[in-house]
């Protein structure tokens, strides 16, 4: 957040500067948060995707602590914030994030004197509640009755998208950053390098979660389904004039790549078509898929280690946290 053999951080020496006389202590609540974000992202010391997030968890704070300045902030206040939260209606994710933003950037401000200690190191965030409980996968029948459904289906980016999904267990973000070159049909293997992020800007190409490259195996049928799409998008590129590269993106076009929220909402539509529930009795997300592959492969016997390393999760223990009880 800060180097910490510096007096004062970046953010604190952007207010400074632009307060004139006013003391730091003296800023309003929301306008030192958002002198906050404006110095992280202008330093890229953060994603934009997180930068997005800050700035919608800042929406929260304004409203609540306008004419709040920093060395008036009470615990009182954080509490009665928290609870106004809770009141409107607000998901306790969405609660939580606010929250976690508002104490992380008064820790700053600790850190460079402005105020003696945090206010909201005495208030506690609510509980987080999983408004939906369980992990909503299909079942090995439901997972057979949709790909039955797919096949039958002319190839789409969305279509594509979720047979890797099912048959691998990536993220959608990764999966609309493939391209050609990722593929390795001798090795049957496909390299994950990059993935597709969402921030500020709208979208743009990042490392892949915790920023490790990693291959993941691919199964026969997964390797001729791509192998029709890539003849497919041949004809597409060609009838548009263009060629299609090593470094083209698998569910893109000449233009670009695929977005990962066209895909959300794109996969939405299709699986409501298709009438796609989860065990849980929902209607599966994008998402869902991944969690299906997660779920198989650990009930037909496979090791965790491989399971986390198609995941992309840090390690083997996050993903017994999520997938021990199914």
């Amino acid at each position: 957040m800060f180097d910490k053999g510096s007096n004062v951080s970046e953010h604190a020496e952007s207010v400074r500067n632009g307060g004139g006389n006013r003391a730091i202590a003296d800023t309003p609540v929301p306008e030192y948060v958002a002198q906050f974000i404006d110095a992280k992202e202008s330093t890229k010391a953060i994603e934009a995707s997180t930068i997005s997030s800050y700035r919608n968890s800042l929406k929260h704070i304004e409203g609540a602590f306008a004419g709040t300045a920093l060395k008036d902030l009470q615990p009182k206040d954080g509490e009665r914030w928290v609870a106004d939260l809770v009141s409107e209606g607000l998901s306790s994710s969405m609660v939580c994030k606010a929250y976690r933003l508002l104490k992380m950037v008064l820790n700053d401000a600790v850190a460079v004197g402005a105020i003696d200690k945090n206010p909201l190191t005495l208030v506690k965030p609510p509980k987080r509640v999983n408004k939906k409980e369980g992990i909503n996968s299909l079942d090995i029948d439901e997972r057979t009755a949709l790909l039955s459904k797919m096949d039958a289906l002319e190839l789409s980016p969305v279509l594509v998208a979720a047979y890797i999904a099912l048959y691998t267990g990536m993220r959608r973000g990764e999966i609309c950053g493939l391209q050609w070159r990722d593929l390795d049909t001798d090795n049957r293997v496909i390299w994950v390098r990059r993935a597709i992020g969402l921030g500020k800007g709208g979208a743009y190409i990042k490392q892949p979660k915790t920023d490790k490259r990693r291959d993941v195996a691919l199964p026969a049928t997964l390797i001729e389904v791509l192998s029709r799409w890539r003849d497919a998008q041949r004809q597409s590129y060609a009838a548009d004039l263009a060629t299609l590269r090593s470094d083209s993106f698998m569910l893109g076009d000449a233009i670009g790549f695929y977005q990962p929220d066209r895909l959300t909402k794109e996969w939405a539509s299709l699986a409501k078509l298709l009438g796609v529930r989860g065990a849980a009795g929902r209607m599966a997300s994008f998402h869902d898929l991944r969690h299906t592959w997660a779920t198989m492969f650990l009930a037909s016997g496979g090791d965790v280690k491989t399971a986390a390393s198609n995941l992309g999760h840090a390690n083997a223990a996050m993903t017994l946290n999520i997938y021990a009880s199914t």
